[in-house]
């Protein structure tokens, strides 16, 4: 099964510099499971979620300090013998590397 679409861009707020949406629009409704939560690692008390139609935006704040996967630490890891499965695994509990085509 192929996507024939993913948009992904950074929604611009002119009245709040400290504020940065994301928009994403999907063509499938589970892949914003595997989007937000595998790769964004959206948190529930920073982020509100609102969807329109296939549209989904994503309003947070911040720069992402302290959430997500720390290049250091993977770096440490990967140094002490981790697998990339290993790493990945620690940084996003549940979350799955798996081949595109094998999801339903």
């Amino acid at each position: 099964m192929s996507i024939p679409r993913l948009h992904v861009s950074a929604a611009t707020t002119p009245d709040n510099a400290t504020l940065h949406p994301l928009r994403i629009k999907l063509l499938f409704p589970w892949l914003l499971v595997v989007v937000s939560l595998a790769l964004y690692g959206i948190s529930g008390g920073t982020t509100a979620v609102s969807a329109q139609d296939a549209t989904f935006t994503f309003n947070g704040s911040g720069w992402g300090h302290a959430v997500g996967m720390s290049q250091w630490g993977a770096r440490g890891m990967a140094a002490n013998g981790s697998s990339f499965n290993d790493i990945l695994g620690w940084y996003y509990r549940g979350a799955a590397v798996t081949p595109a085509a094998t999801i339903n």
